[in-house]
């Protein structure tokens, strides 16, 4: 069985049921980038729509790495993700299994969590630095070692198709509280590679490779949108 797929299912009815938070205020903005702040020609985080369900879609955008906040460790390591968003519904009632709230519900978990599956994807990110564009190799989450020492780490991956997009929690406070996110609408996010955390200036291209049936015009679930994330999990 593929790595965290309960988790998948867990965190999708959670959002099903309660969404994203909301945002009372504006975020203090020094406390979320220090005394730097991303170009308008590179922002950071970086949302853009991405039809990852939709064979031959493609992106090319720019963004920016942030420098580490003071008292940081060290930076904070930067991931390429995608993320699926739904208009958030009434709170559903647990206690009546076989409604038809209940039934689209989890027609809709089980169309969305193949998202884990979606793909391949072809990825590629530059560092910019002037008129110089350096390649950046990019690392994936794998199995190392063999039964029964056998964990978890990221690898650096020269190849620049990723496939298996495991769960991914973004700082779901933020992005909202950045206008990045909507608290009427719920999100599901997947991780397609890693970046590294080294500042700077950095493009991307983005191909889906292969589409994904059943999600888009399907009567049956709730209408997704889709969106390119580059964002840190853990964030400040």
């Amino acid at each position: 069985m593929p790595p965290f797929r309960p988790v998948v299912l867990v965190l999708l009815g959670a959002a099903l049921l309660f969404g994203t938070p909301a945002c009372s205020s504006p975020p203090d903005l020094d406390r979320v980038y220090g005394s730097w702040r991303p170009p308008a020609d590179a922002p950071y985080p970086l949302v853009v729509p991405f039809d990852i369900i939709t064979k031959g879609t493609t992106v090319e955008a720019q963004f920016s790495i942030p420098p580490a906040l003071p008292g940081q460790r060290r930076p904070q390591t930067v991931y390429v993700t995608f993320r699926a968003s739904a208009v958030r519904g009434p709170m559903l009632d647990l206690s009546q299994p076989d409604s038809p709230e209940m039934k689209r519900s989890a027609a809709t978990i089980a169309a969305i969590d193949g998202l884990r599956d979606a793909g391949p994807i072809r990825l590629q990110v530059w560092r910019l630095e002037g008129d110089q564009r350096t390649p950046v190799v990019l690392q994936k989450l794998m199995m190392q070692g063999t039964p029964p020492d056998e964990v978890y780490r990221y690898v650096l991956r020269e190849d620049s198709v990723f496939s298996h997009h495991r769960p991914f929690s973004p700082n779901a406070w933020r992005l909202t509280a950045l206008g990045l996110g909507d608290p009427e609408r719920y999100y599901l996010t997947h991780e397609i590679a890693a970046i590294g955390s080294e500042p700077g200036r950095y493009a991307l291209e983005a191909e889906v490779m292969e589409g994904l049936p059943g999600i888009r015009n399907n009567p049956d679930i709730d209408a997704w949108s889709f969106d390119l994330l580059i964002t840190q999990n853990r964030e400040y």
